[in-house]
């Protein structure tokens, strides 16, 4: 998760750099096309002569590939408008009020119960929230709005990883997201005149946010898969400090004390959400796990057991074998 933070936030200041002269669009389409052939070269390293391209992206779950690509699609492009109109330390904070957010998403997608324990984190982080946007001055600036809705879309795409994780590799789910993430926003990024407006320089740099868009979803999805979001997510509001640091070093900004309280207070609710919203996972029964596990992994499982099932009983009956010869042997010696 530490890789996470670290991708994330130079690529922030790297869109950031671009804002003024590239459309979002366009810095979109790059990244993801760029991400999408690296991938390529990945896939085609993991494939052999018995594996081919087709098997390695077939997937069951076609819904939820798509679910996670509009999502994270309309995250980015909503993250990037707001880096555009505010400065990074109050928009990393207002997007990082993920955890918040994913409770809330859970209870209106899966029926999930939220409780109130987990309600105290999400009020404390709204409470930030409030401290940030500052009602009255800043609070109607579509800015603010574009990052909380950029974070609800984040927290969708959160959800639909984890559910994702369960059976599909990491390349196969990153796969769709960019080719997806790709096409939507090439539809708009092919104008010529977002292609004269974009100085060689930022094209440059966006090369770069390919490569760190593709290390970021890469240690994301992984992040996800290897460990509960009650251990890892604390270390995502790292990000917030270094965006702070950033907008100081490197634009000048002077930080209104409103704004440290405000993200203080969303990364306390933030990680009161996550930790308290945390349940212990049961086992799954065999016909739940017929019904998410992946079919080829069933078959493979049960093609391990039949081979290992079988060496079991050659082995009984060589060793019944070597007994009754063994026994004929001594009553050949006994008769002669």
């Amino acid at each position: 998760m530490m890789l996470v933070v670290v991708t994330d936030s130079l690529m922030a200041v790297l869109i950031k750099l671009t804002s003024s002269h590239t459309s979002t669009e366009l810095a979109i389409f790059i990244r993801s096309a760029i991400s999408l052939v690296l991938l390529f070269f990945w896939i085609g390293w993991k494939c052999n002569k018995k594996e081919k391209t087709a098997p390695l992206l077939k997937t069951q779950y076609p819904h939820l590939h798509a679910i996670r690509a509009i999502a994270g699609t309309g995250a980015l492009l909503t993250y990037f408008y707001a880096l555009k109109m505010l400065p990074l330390h109050i928009v990393t904070p207002l997007y990082y009020t993920i955890p918040i957010f994913i409770p809330l998403v859970g209870w209106v997608w899966l029926r999930n119960p939220i409780s109130i324990k987990t309600w105290v984190g999400i009020v404390v982080g709204f409470l930030g929230i409030l401290l940030i946007v500052n009602p009255g001055s800043e609070f109607f600036q579509i800015g603010s709005f574009l990052a909380i809705i950029s974070s609800i879309l984040t927290a969708t795409a959160f959800i639909a990883i984890i559910k994702l994780n369960r059976t599909e590799p990491t390349h196969r789910t990153l796969f769709y997201h960019f080719l997806l993430s790709a096409l939507a926003t090439g539809i708009f990024a092919i104008k010529p005149e977002n292609w004269i407006s974009c100085p060689t320089t930022d094209l440059i740099i966006l090369l770069f946010v390919g490569i760190l868009g593709l290390l970021y979803h890469t240690f994301l999805t992984i992040s996800i898969k290897c460990a509960p979001l009650k251990q890892t997510s604390p270390l995502l509001y790292l990000t917030i400090v270094f965006a702070l640091c950033f907008d100081v070093a490197l634009w000048g900004k002077t930080i209104a004390f409103n704004s440290i309280i405000g993200s203080s207070l969303i990364i306390t609710g933030a990680i009161l959400s996550t930790i308290l919203n945390h349940q212990k996972e049961r086992p799954l029964s065999q016909q739940a796990i017929q019904q998410t596990a992946d079919p080829a992994i069933l078959a493979n499982n049960r093609q391990i057991f039949t081979t290992k099932q079988a060496l079991n009983i050659n082995a009984k009956i060589a060793e019944k074998v070597k007994t009754i010869q063994r026994a004929t042997r001594i009553a050949t010696a006994d008769k002669a």
